[in-house]
């Protein structure tokens, strides 16, 4: 099995009133393709976790094939079902905007309207997040580097 490296890189963007929020050019996927968009955590922090076709198929795959499904296909079609029901489809609009539903927005802590950061994982997903958390997210990752700096020689 191959690795892939993916990378990850983060700006901050302005949420408008209308809950959009401008994606740059060069993380966008190709233009009418359905991005599907779930509250989620990332480093216990809440987001708006947007995949790309590719990796929310992906997921789907990773439930299907779950050690612990084996031998209960209802229980892992029920775990299929409730992740699927809690993606909303939306699109990139022609302006380069992703328009968040309400409700995700809330649970993510995003301002109304307000700045927000959202971080790109290559070919995976765009996560949003409230900018506080983001600042709080990369002290917490700093100090779990740390300790395993002496392991590979991070400097």
């Amino acid at each position: 099995m191959s690795t892939h490296h993916k990378t990850s890189t983060f700006v901050q963007h302005q949420l408008d009133a209308k809950l959009r929020v401008a994606v740059p050019t060069d993380w966008r996927p190709p233009e009418g393709e359905v991005l599907r968009l779930k509250s989620d955590d990332l480093h216990t922090f809440p987001v708006v976790r947007a995949y790309f076709s590719k990796s929310y198929e992906r997921k789907l795959e990773e439930i299907e094939h779950l050690p612990r499904f084996e031998g209960q296909p209802a229980l892992r079609d029920a775990a299929r079902r409730y992740f699927k029901s809690h993606c909303h489809r939306v699109e990139i609009n022609s302006q380069g905007k992703l328009t968040l539903p309400k409700s995700l927005a809330d649970a993510a802590g995003l301002p109304q309207p307000g700045k927000v950061c959202l971080e790109f994982t290559e070919g995976e997903f765009i996560e949003i997040l409230n900018v506080e958390n983001h600042e709080a997210m990369l002290q917490k990752q700093a100090s779990e580097v740390a300790q395993f700096k002496d392991l590979f020689s991070i400097g």
